[in-house]
C-alpha cells in the first residue's frame, strides 16, 4: 500500500471519529440539560413525544410532593378525630387480653368484620393465636427455670 492510500484511509477514519465525537458530545450535553431539569431547546434536540413525557413527569413529581405534604398534615391531625368503631373495639380487646395474659408482651388481637350477620359487626379471633403464643411462652418459662 502506498503512502497516499494510507493517508486517505486514515483521514477518512479520523473524519468519522470526529463526527462521532461531535455526536457523543451533543448527546452528553443533552443528558446534562435533562439532569438539570432543562427541557429540549429546539426541535432537533428531542422529539415532541419525549418533551411531552418530560413535562408530564415534572407535573407528576409536583403532584407527588403536594400529596406527601397533605398526607403529613392529615397524619399530624390524626388525634383530633374520633376513632372508628373497629379501632375502639380493638383497644378494648387489647386491654382485656393484656390483663388476662400479662406474661405475653404483645398479644395477637385480630378484630375483623364478622362473616355472618348473626354474630354482629365485628369479631375477635384471638383464642388460637393466644393459645399458641401462651404455649410458646410456657415452654420458654419452663426451659429457663431448668437451666
Amino acid at each position: 500500500m502506498d503512502v497516499e492510500t494510507a493517508i486517505k484511509i486514515y483521514t477518512t477514519k479520523a473524519e468519522k471519529a470526529e463526527e462521532e465525537i461531535q455526536l457523543l458530545t451533543s448527546e452528553l450535553e443533552e443528558l446534562k440539560k435533562f439532569k438539570n431539569g432543562i427541557t429540549c431547546t429546539s426541535d432537533v434536540d428531542c422529539s415532541p413525544e419525549l418533551e411531552k413525557l418530560r413535562v408530564e413527569n415534572m407535573k407528576l413529581r409536583y403532584r407527588i410532593e403536594i400529596l406527601k405534604k397533605s398526607l403529613e398534615e392529615e397524619e399530624s391531625r390524626a388525634g383530633e378525630f374520633m376513632n372508628s368503631p373497629r379501632e375502639l373495639i380493638l383497644g378494648i380487646f387489647r386491654q382485656a387480653v393484656k390483663e388476662a395474659f400479662p406474661e405475653i408482651e404483645d398479644p395477637p388481637v385480630p378484630v375483623l368484620p364478622s362473616n355472618q350477620e348473626k354474630f354482629g359487626d365485628y369479631q375477635c379471633n384471638s383464642a388460637m393465636p393466644i393459645a399458641q403464643v401462651k404455649d410458646f411462652v410456657l415452654v420458654l418459662h419452663i426451659s429457663n427455670n431448668q437451666i
